[in-house]
């Protein structure tokens, strides 16, 4: 199959139902995501930083193919552009955005929720907190040693075939150093995603990591200074230390999946939205502690599975 370019777009076709091979469609989830993508073209009047997006949708629910497969040349590039990356001007692009604005919002109440459901239950685990550090190892501080978070577990959701919907606009997330512990001690964030790790103790940090799935050093700052934010772009486990004091450590989990939330003090967690599919539930616990297991996720329902039992 002939790659598609990202201004060849020409050279694909829409069919009416999934290509042989082609994973199945997410049921009402790629419409949505066509509808916001049309919106966003319209609103901005370009193209060009949306046809990727665009391009992933279609091609994921297996409803695009190269012209070539079935023998038809394809368009020249410069005539592609043209009829694929239309400038609207902001008059049309007002009334073509009335005309829309409807049938998005149809579009949206009658499949938001009809073709997802939600996953419940608990992680079981020990919730006994770490033998308590001494002095020697803690190393000196001005002030008191704050008590670590509590432990909480991270689960999410993966699919077979590693395949997921492309991010919006990801928000940038906090990891503080406040009472000489790192809060949140665990969490998870999406690949792509930058994490600011702020100080709010009144003497100097040392935030460091390792990891094969993102090594940085963020040197030595104090309470007034601002670190740089540190952009997490490979999917793994990230563990994260300070280097003046040995007993901090938190674990930042980077996924590709959209589907993960952390687990109350008692293991109990929700996830919701989820396509309806047959999925790997995983958890991952603070003692580097692994559980998993298969679950099926049905429209309009909630399906239970405990982990770690």
């Amino acid at each position: 199959m002939m790659p598609v370019g990202p201004y060849n777009a020409s050279c694909v076709m829409m069919t009416r139902r999934p290509l042989p091979g082609s994973p199945p469609p997410l049921q009402g989830a790629w419409i949505r995501e066509c509808v916001g993508i049309m919106w966003v073209v319209i609103r901005s009047g370009n193209l060009t930083g949306h046809m990727s997006r665009f391009r992933f949708t279609l091609r994921h629910c297996g409803l695009i193919r190269p012209f070539s497969t079935i023998g038809c040349p394809p368009l020249p590039r410069p005539l592609a552009r043209n009829m694929l990356m239309p400038v609207f001007t902001p008059p049309i692009r007002k009334c073509i955005a009335l005309v829309l604005a409807p049938m998005a919002l149809l579009l949206f109440a009658g499949t938001a929720g009809a073709d997802t459901g939600a996953v419940t239950g608990r992680v079981h685990f020990d919730l006994t907190p770490a033998p308590r550090v001494g002095d020697a190892y803690r190393g000196r501080t001005l002030k008191p040693v704050q008590p670590a978070d509590e432990a909480r577990a991270l689960v999410w959701l993966e699919r077979e075939d590693g395949r997921y919907p492309p991010p919006d606009e990801l928000a940038d997330f906090d990891i503080a150093q406040q009472g000489y512990q790192f809060r949140p001690g665990i969490m998870a964030v999406r690949t792509g995603t930058r994490v600011h790790f702020p100080n709010h103790d009144d003497e100097f940090h040392s935030v460091f990591s390792y990891s094969q799935a993102r090594r940085f050093d963020l040197g030595r700052y104090r309470k007034d200074e601002e670190a740089p934010a540190v952009l997490f772009d490979q999917p793994g486990i990230v563990k994260i230390y300070c280097e003046i004091h040995k007993h901090m450590r938190s674990v930042l989990m980077v996924l590709d999946s959209p589907w993960f939330t952390s687990t109350a003090t008692d293991g109990s967690y929700r996830l919701t939205g989820v396509p309806a599919g047959n999925y790997l539930l995983k958890a991952y616990l603070p003692d580097d502690r692994q559980f998993e297991t298969t679950v099926a996720v049905t429209p309009d329902a909630t399906t239970h599975q405990n982990l770690g039992e």
